[in-house]
């Protein structure tokens, strides 16, 4: 039998119908064709399958696939990617990244290994290694520009993702493409896909995106873990707060003093101190305050973490060694860790409970639903639908006054949305989400 890889079975990309001569070369003149590569691939999955060898995600030895998605570009995805996976490296996790832009790929650029040569041992990439995690790009195989078509495109990834020899793996990390489009679900569908993280920014267009991607991992039952906020601030020197703090302190150095020898050389030391070992700063909100807490409550996503604009990470994006390798101290390598934190923690609860999401009841003669062991009558579960013509997007202000609900509204339609939240398609004609987290929390 062949190993599963995806859902629906071993899934194989379209080859493209005018691929012939220089063209054929999909892989980027390593190979004359695709079909002698795939062949040694395909029994080599059928033997490992045999054998029990390949995990659930499709891709052998790979136990969870993370994807690091965005509904448009230009929102830092790929450096959030990056820095996400080392920083779960840094947890003593074994981690790859997967660059999955095929026209634009930043991998290279933001992660420059000793050994910039990929090598084809058999019938597999071997992925180069920097840091302690595995890389593997477009970008490391050819240089310069991509032009092609979709079906190529589909017909590169899909070899790109077969043949590459991760090895053991707890997770791989896919920076994806950004937007929702066909190279998106290709991917979301051939692999199974363990979790996904959204990086978005504060502003309200990129809220409406985020509900695009989150969407699309719903469609194809991939859970969203987390929500990345990007460039939400920068921080400026506070200076009215240093010279209040500044006077003060003068005060009581004078006021102590008992003579005034020595007194100029401390206030100098007490000037350089506030501005470079204390300074105070505030932040500057550029795109707006944000949707952190309307994502928690739309979608029930609790791991949400805002970056600021930060020089450093921009230059390391551009220098070859990530942010967290470079500055492994500072505080913005902490908001890396508290992500790779709340993911790993989800995506362990996650392989633990396997299936076990809570239990969906109905009772239409007690006119109650069942959520795992809470209960709530119909007109309570109406009322808690949080969706944005209920609650105002941008304040939470709620918009649905419980009194005019009908007393005899009733479930149409009952289902699961991915692995957290269950939708209802109520009699009224309205359609309302539940984050299965926040009902069994009585939120």
């Amino acid at each position: 039998s062949l190993a599963r890889f995806g859902r629906s079975g071993l899934r194989r990309l379209p080859r493209c119908p005018d691929m012939h001569g220089a063209t054929a070369v999909v892989l980027l003149g390593l190979l004359a064709t695709g079909a002698a590569f795939r062949a040694p691939l395909r029994m080599a999955l059928q033997q490992q399958a045999m054998q029990g060898e390949v995990t659930g995600t499709g891709i052998p030895g790979v136990r969870s696939i993370i994807a690091c998605s965005s509904a448009k570009g230009g929102v830092g995805k790929s450096t959030t990617a990056v820095n996400l996976a080392y920083a779960l490296n840094e947890q003593g996790y074994k981690v790859g990244i997967l660059d999955a832009d095929v026209f634009g790929p930043s991998l290279p650029t933001m992660v420059s290994p000793e050994s910039k040569v990929v090598e084809l041992v058999g019938s597999s990439f071997v992925p180069l290694e920097a840091n302690g995690v595995k890389l593997m790009s477009l970008g490391y195989i050819r240089e310069g520009v991509s032009i092609m078509r979709g079906p190529m495109v589909m017909q590169l990834m899909g070899q790109l993702l077969e043949n590459t020899a991760w090895g053991e793996l707890d997770y791989l990390v896919i920076d994806m493409p950004p937007g929702t489009g066909d190279v998106q679900l290709t991917l979301v569908q051939a692999l199974n896909i363990t979790a996904a993280v959204i990086v978005t920014t504060p502003q309200r267009l990129s809220f409406v995106d985020v509900v695009k991607g989150i969407d699309m991992f719903d469609t194809v039952g991939v859970p969203c873990v987390a929500v990345v906020e990007n460039m939400a601030y920068y921080n400026v020197a506070d200076l009215q707060q240093m010279e209040t703090d500044l006077k003060s302190q003068l005060r009581q150095r004078l006021d102590s003093a008992t003579s005034l020898e020595g007194v100029a050389d401390d206030l100098d030391d007490l000037v350089s101190e506030t501005l470079t070992k204390h300074p105070k700063y505030q932040r500057r909100r550029v795109f707006g305050q944000g949707h952190r807490q309307r994502l928690a409550d739309m979608w029930g996503i609790q791991n949400t973490v805002s970056l600021p604009i930060v020089d450093e990470i921009a230059e390391t994006g551009d220098s070859g060694t990530p942010y967290m390798i470079q500055h492994p101290e500072s505080q913005h390598a902490g908001a890396f860790r508290e992500l790779a934190h709340g993911v790993a923690a989800d995506v362990e609860e996650m392989l633990r409970a396997g299936s076990g999401l809570p239990e969906l009841e109905v009772d239409l003669e007690g006119r109650e639903m069942n959520v795992g062991p809470r209960k709530l009558d119909f007109v309570e579960l109406r009322a808690k639908c949080r969706c944005a013509l209920c609650v105002e997007e941008l304040s939470g202000k709620p918009l649905l006054d419980p009194a005019t609900i009908p007393e005899d509204i009733t479930p149409a339609n009952i289902g699961r949305v991915g692995r957290y939240a269950f939708s209802v398609d109520w009699s009224d004609g309205h359609k309302s989400l539940y984050p299965y987290r926040w009902i069994l929390e009585g939120k």
